[in-house]
């Protein structure tokens, strides 16, 4: 019972041999053949013994290793020993992760079993101060977006040549949201809804705007922006230039618009 290497049936053996080596003669292997090369076997490198059978059968011829072999002397190849490896090292991993999970539930059971209250105010707290972030994150990108529409709004006022016929508000917001995003539709329908109507509070307080209504084709009353004249030479100049235009006088910027705009940005 103190040898290190049990005995395995003949059958089980040569069952094994065959599956290990489906080619060459130890395909042939059997345990008749087995049996047969007994005589010739060193019994102190391989060991023949029985195995007790069942209530109603008789012992099984076995065999097993001897005991000139000693225990970890076995050369296992490369691809035996990473599988045992990675599975002792599995099996150690599930282990760790069992024992962090029954640990980390029995110390916040523990909590919230003796400690209720503060459990409710830990959550509430959190709670209120994710909502807090979320609103911060939400007006920031608000804020980020507004000047960056407004300035696109400005522009295609400026470019809008149509003798006095304006730009449709509805279709200038639909316009400036698929040239910001023209595949995201989530980021566009969040500057319709939180940027815009900070954009259209701004236009309508522009005096430099004018604002009307006008019924389309379709019968729909839509409000309609134009563009003062003055101020879109004076913006496409800016434009062009890069900058601003210094003024000397009212009076010359009165009597010469085009080359001495308004000194406003929008």
């Amino acid at each position: 019972n103190d040898h290190p290497f049990p005995l395995h049936s003949l059958e089980k053996v040569a069952e094994k041999v065959k599956e290990q080596f489906t080619e060459g003669i130890t395909k042939h292997v059997s345990p008749d053949l087995l049996i047969w090369l007994h005589p010739a076997v060193d019994s102190k490198l391989v060991k023949f013994g029985l195995l007790p059978g069942g209530d109603d059968e008789d012992d099984v011829i076995a065999v097993g290793l001897g005991t000139d072999i000693a225990p970890g002397s076995l050369p296992i190849p490369f691809d035996c020993t990473m599988k045992l490896i990675m599975w002792e090292l599995l099996e150690y991993l599930g282990k760790f992760a069992l024992f962090l999970m029954t640990f980390s539930f029995q110390r916040v059971w523990f909590v919230v079993t003796n400690y209720p209250l503060y459990v409710i105010g830990a959550i509430a707290m959190w709670k209120l101060v994710a909502v807090v972030q979320r609103k911060r994150k939400h007006r920031a990108k608000v804020r980020e977006l507004f000047g960056t529409v407004l300035e696109a709004v400005y522009d295609r006022l400026s470019e809008c040549e149509n003798d006095n016929q304006g730009y449709a508000a509805l279709i200038l917001r639909d316009d400036v949201g698929h040239d910001m995003y023209p595949t995201s539709f989530r980021e566009r329908q969040f500057m319709f809804d939180y940027v815009w109507p900070r954009v259209t509070l701004e236009i309508r307080a522009d005096n430099r705007v004018r604002k009307f209504h006008k019924v389309v084709t379709g019968g729909k009353d839509l409000e309609h922006w134009d563009f003062a004249i003055q101020s879109k030479r004076g913006r496409k100049l800016r434009k062009s230039t890069g900058g601003l235009v210094n003024t000397t006088s009212a009076g010359e910027a009165k009597g010469d618009a085009q080359s001495q705009p308004v000194r406003r940005e929008p």
